[in-house]
């Protein structure tokens, strides 16, 4: 993120990159959840920023997750924004 680019427009740029690596990972697999960390880690979240992304993910019905792991998995509102191009 730099110093010039809105806090809640890299928000959006992470979702998009989480959801996304997200749906590469499980789709046309049998295993359908993930652990958080590991994805953010691929696709380079801060750790700082990952808390309140899950929840973000979580309130906007993107992703559940699966048990009390740190594993999430894709609901079909994720799916949609997972293919949707970047902005």
């Amino acid at each position: 993120m730099s110093l010039r680019e809105p806090k809640s427009r890299a928000m959006h740029r992470h979702t998009q990159l989480v959801l996304a690596r997200l749906q590469r990972e499980t789709s046309g697999k049998t295993r359908q959840a993930i652990s958080f960390r590991v994805l953010c880690t691929a696709v380079g979240i801060p750790r700082d920023l990952q808390p309140q992304l899950l929840r973000a993910l979580i309130a906007e019905g993107y992703v559940l997750r699966d048990n009390d792991d740190d594993e999430i998995c894709l609901t079909q509102s994720g799916t949609r924004m997972a293919t949707s191009p970047l902005s």
